[in-house]
């Protein structure tokens, strides 16, 4: 097959028990593969840990919470706004917030590894699905279940133990090599925006084209025909909610100076993202 949807568990996108979410991300990933090798579209921001976080959020998953925990470690720390932080001032408060979750967040980790998931990182979550009630905080996992269903009841005592949300992020597996392609312009969407880093959660790309929008499922097959026809193996293209979530240093196509980011803007955009997933990307020490 050219063209195949990842799908990983029967599970379906998206179960919530009592103080655990499990997401489902296969289901926003298409693998097409080309006469040089694997390509992808990603239909939701699958790009780095930070825009993942912000798009569970802005998809209704989860929704924006003060916690107690992110309150005392803003408090601790003197920033009134996290919107207004600079990257030092972020980068501290997740550490903080990492430090404060302590024991939730390692048993959150512990209880994965002896189910024998696959943890690529656990961290430090802003928001917490709907229907919990207020409590200490939220630890997301980015992870590769492998069909371990089990262990999301397992997470449901330990929510309940410390008083936390647990969001279980499920990421497939992607066959991501750096190419020498590039993607220039799709029939009906134009000439994407590309990342300022071609690194995403998945490893390295030849080129990261985004575009903005929800694509249909005819759109989707268009990019998957273009990405054959084209012979642009170890690419992604990734479609993303609005641009703030594009780090890139300008429009495609150029603009005007009113349209550009600034080179430093967009480096310490880049410097924040890779920041925080180096945070998160806790499983690479085991």
């Amino acid at each position: 097959m050219e063209m195949r949807f990842l799908v990983l568990l029967v599970l379906g996108g998206v179960l919530l028990g009592a103080g655990v979410l499990y997401v489902d991300m296969s289901r926003y990933v298409v693998e097409v593969e080309t006469a040089c090798g694997p390509s992808y579209i990603f239909t939701a921001p699958l790009d780095d840990y930070v825009n993942l976080h912000k798009w569970l959020e802005e998809a209704g998953l989860v929704e924006r919470y003060d916690s107690p925990i992110r309150k005392k470690a803003r408090e601790a720390l003197g920033i009134r706004s996290e919107e207004n932080a600079t990257i030092e001032q972020w980068n501290a408060l997740v550490n903080l917030s990492l430090y404060m979750l302590g024991d939730g967040l390692n048993a959150v980790e512990e209880a994965l590894r002896r189910a024998g998931v696959e943890v690529l990182g656990v961290g430090p979550g802003s928001g917490k699905p709907p229907v919990d009630k207020a409590n200490s905080g939220t630890v997301v996992a980015f992870v590769r279940l492998g069909g371990r269903g089990e262990v999301l009841k397992e997470l449901e005592k330990v929510a309940a133990v410390y008083n936390i949300s647990v969001v279980v992020v499920d990421l497939p597996r992607v066959r991501a090599f750096e190419g020498n392609k590039t993607v220039d312009s799709v029939p009906g969407l134009g000439a994407p925006a590309h990342g300022l880093v071609s690194i995403t959660i998945f490893g390295r790309f030849g080129d990261v084209a985004y575009y903005v929008g929800k694509p249909d499922e005819e759109t989707v097959k268009s990019v998957a025909r273009y990405l054959r026809e084209r012979e642009l193996c170890g690419v992604a293209v990734v479609f993303v909610p609005s641009e703030r979530y594009i780090p890139r240093l300008a429009p495609a196509g150029g603009g005007g100076p009113g349209e550009r980011q600034s080179l430093l803007t967009a480096l310490a955009a880049v410097a924040t993202l890779a920041a925080a997933a180096l945070l998160l990307h806790r499983g690479s020490r085991r």
